[in-house]
């Protein structure tokens, strides 16, 4: 799915060092914001750099094991920080779950807790919910299928307003002490702003890297969160910052 897609799209730029944006939508048959949400993502993490027209690799990386040391401590610090948030579901809840890599990680911690109702717009997490939880109902919201795996558009929004959900768990492709979670794409911030304001409480899980950079679009203030889950690489600044506004932080 997109985590996939995220390797499968390092790999092809280091081996040809740099590739257009045109060339990337058509290797991996995805649209132009899909592909700039990816390329945010991998710049967050310090794998490419962004470039007019394109992405080249992030040559302080190289080619060595330590890749692959870093790729496996991404892997370990998102399920670390799934198995954190689930810890605030109890039996009997109505979830909404975000589609996204470290969301999907909560969905998998929550595969063991009874009789859940889970609404989310990720095919994926429907799927190992419904067929590898103790969920008493899995919704998939309506929309337009992208082509990694969740659904977008008016219909999805018009799906989660029907809902009174007790928690909402969402990702951020950014977040801004200033501004709050942020976003660069208009529908999608509409539809994770939805999430969030279709629950009681709204847990954001992020790792450290998300609070060192801003999108364009703001989606939430960090006043509507009740809870952040995140790494202990958080600055002093952040953590502070999170706490003067009475917001739960859990460090996983």
């Amino acid at each position: 799915m997109r985590q996939e897609r995220l390797s499968a799209m390092t790999r092809i730029i280091r081996e040809r060092r740099s590739m257009s944006v045109s060339a990337l939508m058509r290797e991996f048959d995805i649209s132009y914001p899909t592909l700039r949400r990816d390329l945010s993502v991998l710049a967050a993490r310090g794998v490419i750099k962004r470039v007019r027209g394109g992405a080249v690799i992030h040559e302080g990386l190289g080619t060595g094991p330590s890749w692959f040391r870093y790729l496996d401590a991404k892997h370990r610090s998102k399920v670390r920080m799934g198995e954190v948030a689930a810890k605030l579901v109890k039996p009997r809840q109505t979830v909404i779950i975000e589609n996204g890599g470290t969301t999907l990680e909560v969905a998998r911690a929550l595969l063991r807790v009874a009789d859940l109702v889970v609404v989310t717009n990720s095919l994926e997490i429907s799927y190992l919910l419904n067929i590898y939880g103790k969920c008493r109902q899995v919704i998939l919201t309506g929309g337009i299928l992208r082509s990694d795996s969740y659904l977008y558009g008016p219909l999805t929004i018009a799906t989660l307003e029907q809902f009174s959900a007790d928690l909402a768990f969402v990702g951020a492709n950014s977040v801004s002490l200033e501004h709050g979670i942020m976003d660069s794409d208009l529908m999608y911030s509409h539809i994770k702003r939805t999430i969030i304001r279709s629950a009681k409480k709204a847990i954001l899980v992020a790792d450290y890297s998300k609070f060192k950079r801003e999108d364009t679009i703001v989606v939430e203030p960090l006043n509507a969160l009740d809870t952040i889950v995140t790494t202990d690489e958080i600055s002093e600044e952040t953590r502070n910052a999170i706490i003067a506004r009475n917001i739960n932080l859990l460090i996983a």
